[in-house]
């Protein structure tokens, strides 16, 4: 289904870039701020769970415990690296087809 003009305006104010994503990961993208632009707050929230877990371990000295946090977190960037790309596709399709039902 085509989207009219309006809609068409509505998604390229709300779309989101690749070049933006991949610019939020490399400068704050230890802390997850490109997964709060993509709105993955299910993701976000783990990174910044597993990245809190593994810094309060290490304070603990509880090496073990930190070594699998940051496993976990150094998981999760490895996979936005190689695959923000398509968490950008994904997210504009989610606004394309809440833009369609709205019309």
């Amino acid at each position: 289904m085509q989207l009219d003009t309006k809609a068409t305006m509505m998604f390229q104010a709300q779309k989101k870039s690749v070049f933006v994503a991949y610019l939020l990961y490399v400068f704050l993208g230890a802390v997850g701020i490109h997964l709060l632009y993509l709105k993955q707050w299910f993701r976000f929230l783990i990174l910044a769970l597993a990245f809190g877990l593994a810094i309060d371990a290490l304070i603990d000295h509880q090496y073990q415990a930190a070594l699998v946090f940051w496993i976990v977190y150094g998981l999760s960037q490895t996979f936005d690296l190689l695959f923000l790309w398509s968490s950008v596709n994904r997210t504009n399709n989610r606004i394309i087809k809440k833009l369609e039902k709205i019309s």
